[in-house]
């Protein structure tokens, strides 16, 4: 008897004795149909566009806020009214522990209550979400301080940022 090397595959999965190819079904030698190669451009008037009517997707990453400077300076200068000197630089080790990933959001929000006044917590707080360059964080920021009304996604890229700042998202 011939044994064959070939896998036959799983039972009632083989072909059937006397059963060939159909022409024009064989493989090519590289294992790509014809054209479905992903190597090189395709060819030319065959290139990827945007549907007419559609935006294409904007390039990923933080867009910085509108006056981002002068608002990153404001919140830097009212945490440290609100937390005083030392408690401050403290703090701020949370804040670039997190941005790490050396602590979660949860974990950064109850050091965040700990430390600054109930009446100042929800406006720092989100300030704070809106300037962080980090679209990821934002989100897990804004999903445990509970999706505040005064700060929403960007429909287009997902960055948070004030109801007010929408007008002038670079992606809106």
């Amino acid at each position: 008897a011939v044994v064959s090397t070939q896998s036959t595959g799983p039972p009632g999965f083989h072909q059937p004795p006397g059963f060939n190819q159909p022409p024009g079904f064989n493989r090519p030698p590289n294992g790509h149909p014809p054209g479905m190669s992903n190597r090189g451009p395709p060819p030319p008037g065959h290139e990827a566009s945007t549907p007419p009517g559609f935006r294409a997707a904007p390039p990923p990453g933080f867009q910085p806020v509108p006056d981002m400077n002068n608002r990153n300076n404001a919140l830097k200068e009212a945490l440290q009214r609100e937390l005083g000197a030392s408690v401050f630089v403290m703090y701020h080790e949370a804040v670039l522990a997190f941005s790490r990933n050396q602590i979660d959001s949860k974990h950064f929000l109850q050091i965040s209550k700990k430390y600054i006044s109930p009446m100042s917590y929800s406006s720092l707080m989100t300030e704070l979400v809106t300037l962080l360059p980090n679209i990821q964080k934002q989100h897990e920021l804004y999903r445990d301080l509970g999706r505040p009304g005064d700060i929403l996604p960007c429909c287009n890229c997902n960055q948070i940022m004030r109801t007010s700042d929408a007008k002038s998202h670079t992606c809106s």
